[in-house]
């Protein structure tokens, strides 16, 4: 009797797994096969809704509001020959900064170089 169990053991370690497997894969088809056929029916294809406009063109004006510093393009050290007050300062240092060669920029009054000269001689 002891050897019955020993074999019909054997047979259930062997057999019920094998069976497991043959019972899944049978469900699995008879899933498979009796599964509702859905009607077939046209998909509309999905179209973008785009809202075509004719553009003008036409100048604009923005206003941008910033901050920095502006520097000039060109810069120059303006020194004076001898020493003396300013006595008139030119429009274009004034207004634009633009000069032509030769233009005068800054008149120093003329006392302080004179009484120099006086003195030397």
């Amino acid at each position: 009797m002891n050897r019955l169990v020993r074999i019909s053991g054997l047979v259930l370690k062997a057999v019920l797994p094998i069976a497991t497997v043959v019972v899944c894969i049978a469900a699995a088809r008879w899933l498979i096969l009796t599964k509702p056929v859905l009607p077939e029916r046209e998909l509309a294809p999905d179209l973008p809704v785009v809202e075509a406009v004719t553009v003008d063109g036409c100048p604009a004006v923005f206003s941008l509001r910033s901050q920095g510093q502006v520097l000039p393009r060109t810069a120059t050290t303006l020194a004076a020959r001898v020493p003396g007050s300013v006595v008139e300062v030119a429009g274009a240092v004034k207004n634009t900064g633009f000069f032509r060669a030769g233009e005068m920029l800054v008149q120093i009054d003329p006392r302080d170089y004179e009484i120099r000269i006086r003195r030397l001689d």
